[in-house]
């Protein structure tokens, strides 16, 4: 699920066809990045993208991946 690090909002119908999950499982993992404040979620909009502040950790962990 690397493309939601681009930041961009998603609905579940786009996440569903990016995955190679079955609908159900991506509801389930989708539900728990939510319930942990992973997600950010629009409920008018209905859509979902990565915090910004889960974008910068990742950044931060694969750039010391390269240093080391």
């Amino acid at each position: 699920m690397s493309f939601l690090e681009t930041g961009q909002w998603f609905t579940f119908e786009d996440l569903v066809s990016k995955c190679s999950l079955p609908e159900c499982k991506v509801g389930s993992v989708m539900d728990f990045l939510t319930h942990f404040d992973f997600l950010q979620n629009d409920n008018e909009k209905h859509v979902f993208r990565l915090r910004p502040e889960m974008i910068d950790l990742i950044e931060r962990l694969d750039t010391k991946k390269t240093i080391i």
